[in-house]
């Protein structure tokens, strides 16, 4: 059996665990949210809703202040997976990169090292195969895919011949114990009769960990076969969520090229290589995982994922971009490539060469444009009700981003796509009045002019409905219904609408300040600023924005704007009714802004001179 060779740096163990990066390890288990210098998140250990959970990257610790638990990065793996101390040890080395210590533990560390020395001696009698006098069909195979006899050394590509014996014998016979080799997964141990080869008449690509040892095989059939492509199952070593193919070749060329490809398989990244683009990964036959985006993230800023065009490339796009939003941070994020439907790289490169293909890695889709284009694609938007629903979509996606400076600028980026899409929002800002006023006083205003004026007086109408409950969140449980029911033209105003009833169904406690804080961090600082009593000049000076007016009279107020806006509505588009409207409106209005300390006085003076109409 041959030792491995460990040309590396080795490490004590102390000097192991000091090298942990334990908020990036233990962020494979939890949602982690940075306080200051610490880390928290709800406890993987017990159930609970409000975070208990802290870690302290400084001082490489972490512990729960409901159950207790606590300890380093070493400690946390051995808890949450159930691993003894020398797993734990190996797990640790193969997610980080970090050479593994030396030990004492001779059984321990021979155990380790058999799984490793088994998987590096399967690949080199699949190598053997490939060369043999049975590996003329995969030779022909590779040869007609375009490789040649370095690329096929270079990734250590081998043939497992259909013998249901061969690979186990061969190891058996330089030393391997066969419960080993059942470990690594190299061979399937049914419950009754002999253990036999897992991988028969296939071509073999090693699967290599962070540090280049093969820890795992992946298969492409060459004849009939249920499963076209087969890889190792998970074993101590392997964890397919957790490692990229290619992702020990192409780490340094990454971080070179500042830049990192993600295909589909096996022979793309293959391809790619050839071609010149080192720094291409794949995922082992399944969809992108979190800890794998974490890998690509120490790689590059933006990784590129090569997409096929057709439906199911661009549905399994979406899928990935929802599980990668909760872990955006400040230029971390994802460009899509799409490809023409059916093409892979390895085609697009036969057909239009290196060339080609750097054009449309040049033109890749940043990731929240492929999401406007997701969401949006194939959805009818010819009614409010179904633009309302793009809106509570793109807010519901906005909102899982964890980090709060990117979740507030795709809220802005999300606002300002609505606003381009509907054609709102540019004209209302440049007419502020100050209540439903007609820009001419209702004289004559028709055309043009009279539909800019009526989104105008209705955006208003909808400041006026969000204002006082900014300042007074304790209105809520009174109007909660009333608000829940209408939906704003404004999608800016619409989105702040329904962030405010989320915060409520949410909240315990109805204080300003925390729905103040909680909107400003969730991107709606420029929304709520001209509604608060902080600025002296602004919608804030109407009285029922102001934090000392009475409750009773802002909640009368409230509720006779609802009525004014529902009724405005009503109306709206109908020219016909223009001047019955802004007279009906301004009367409304005056009779609201009376609604002061001696509001029944002027109330009812106001229903003398309407001869009694309220």
């Amino acid at each position: 059996m041959n030792k491995p060779s460990n040309s590396q740096q080795t490490l004590s163990l102390d000097e192991f665990k000091a090298r942990l990066p334990i908020v990036e390890i233990i962020g494979r288990y939890v949602r982690l949210t940075r306080h200051g210098r610490e880390f928290t998140g709800l406890c993987p250990f017990h159930k609970e809703k409000t975070p208990s959970f802290t870690i302290s990257e400084e001082k490489g610790f972490y512990h729960c202040f409901g159950c207790n638990q606590n300890g380093n990065a070493l400690d946390f793996v051995m808890a949450i997976e159930g691993l003894d101390f020398g797993q734990a040890i190996q797990r640790l080395a193969d997610i980080t990169g970090l050479p593994a210590p030396l030990r004492s533990g001779k059984a321990s560390t021979r155990a380790e090292r058999t799984l490793y020395d088994a998987n590096e001696a399967a690949k080199r009698w699949f190598q053997q195969c490939l060369h043999g006098q049975g590996g003329g069909d995969a030779r022909t195979y590779l040869e007609r895919r375009g490789l040649d006899a370095s690329t096929v050394e270079r990734f250590g590509i081998g043939f497992a011949p259909s013998s249901r014996n061969g690979l186990r014998q061969a190891l058996m016979t330089e030393g391997f114990a066969e419960n080993d080799l059942v470990r690594a997964g190299l061979l399937i141990k049914p419950d009754d009769g002999r253990c036999y080869d897992r991988f028969r008449q296939r071509l073999m690509f090693p699967i290599e960990n962070a540090r280049g040892r093969v820890i795992a095989f992946g298969g492409r059939a060459l004849g009939e076969a249920r499963a076209k492509y087969l890889n190792t199952p998970e074993t101590e070593l392997f964890h397919k969520g957790e490692v990229l193919y290619g992702l020990s070749r192409a780490r340094t060329a990454a971080r070179a090229a500042g830049s990192v490809i993600v295909a589909e398989g096996y022979m793309d990244v293959i391809a790619l290589a050839r071609a010149g683009f080192d720094y291409a990964v794949a995922p082992l036959g399944t969809a992108i995982t979190e800890n794998q985006l974490a890998l690509l993230w120490q790689m590059a800023d933006e990784p590129t994922i090569c997409l096929d065009g057709d439906e199911a490339g661009l549905r399994a796009g979406h899928r990935l971009i929802e599980r990668a939003l909760p872990k955006l941070t400040p230029g971390k994020s994802l460009r899509f490539a799409l490809l023409t439907e059916g093409q892979d790289p390895d085609d697009l490169l036969r057909a239009g060469g290196k060339d080609k293909l750097s054009q449309l890695l040049n033109q890749a889709i940043p990731l929240l444009d492929f999401l406007w284009q997701s969401e949006t694609r194939q959805r009818s938007l010819d009614t409010p009700e179904r633009q309302a629903a793009l809106r509570q979509r793109l807010f519901d996606l906005s909102r899982s981003i964890e980090h709060a400076e990117v979740r507030q600028s795709f809220h802005e980026a999300f606002r300002q796509q609505l606003r381009n899409r509907f054609g709102t929002g540019a004209s209302k800002k440049a007419a502020k009045p100050s209540m439903y006023i007609a820009p001419d006083g209702g004289r004559g205003v028709g055309g043009t002019r009279l539909a800019a004026w009526i989104e105008n007086a209705a955006t208003t109408g909808e400041r006026q409905l969000l204002g006082p409950l900014v300042v007074h969140p304790d209105l809520l449980p009174d109007v909660e219904e009333e608000l829940a029911a209408v939906v704003f033209t404004d999608p800016a105003l619409e989105m702040l609408r329904q962030e405010i009833i989320s915060w409520y169904s949410e909240s315990e406690d109805l204080d300003r300040d925390r729905l103040n804080n909680h909107l400003c961090t969730n991107g709606f600082a420029k929304d709520i600023e001209p509604m608060t009593d902080r600025r002296p000049a602004s919608v804030a000076t109407a009285w029922y924005c102001r934090a000392d007016a009475e409750r009773a009279d802002i909640l009368e107020a409230w509720r006779a704007r609802l009525t004014q806006y529902r009724q405005f509505g009503e109306r709206r588009g109908i020219k016909q009714a223009a001047s019955e409207a802004i007279t009906g409106m301004l009367e409304d209005e005056a009779r609201v802004q009376l609604l002061t300390t001696d509001r029944l006085l002027n109330i009812r003076d106001i229903k003398t001179k309407r001869g009694g109409r309220s």
